[in-house]
C-alpha cells in the first residue's frame, strides 16, 4: 500500500495524539523495509534527539505526533541534510 514512499529516505508520522500515528508508522515502514523508530525512542518532543537520528540517514520511519507544531522546522532540516 505505501510501497512508493520507498523512494523516501526518512519519513515523519505526525499528528494529533489519538490519531492513529503509530500504526501508520509501523504500516508505512512495514511496506517500505524502513526502520520503525517510535516517539519513545526520541523523548517524545526532543528536537534534539530527532536531529541526531535524522543525521544517521538510515532508512526510517519516524512516529512523533507530539513534534506536529515543529513539522515547518523539520521539513527544511530534512532537505539540508538530503
Amino acid at each position: 500500500m505505501f510501497e512508493l514512499l520507498s523512494q523516501f529516505n526518512t519519513i515523519l508520522v505526525t499528528g494529533p495524539q489519538r490519531a492513529g500515528t503509530r500504526i501508520c508508522a509501523k504500516m508505512i515502514a512495514y511496506d517500505t523495509g524502513h526502520e520503525y523508530v517510535d516517539e519513545d525512542s526520541i523523548g517524545m518532543d526532543s528536537l534534539y534527539r530527532l536531529y541526531g537520528l535524522l543525521e544517521t540517514n538510515r532508512p526510517m520511519v519516524i512516529q512523533c505526533p507530539v513534534l506536529c507544531r515543529h513539522i515547518h522546522l523539520l521539513s527544511e532540516v530534512m532537505l539540508q541534510l538530503c
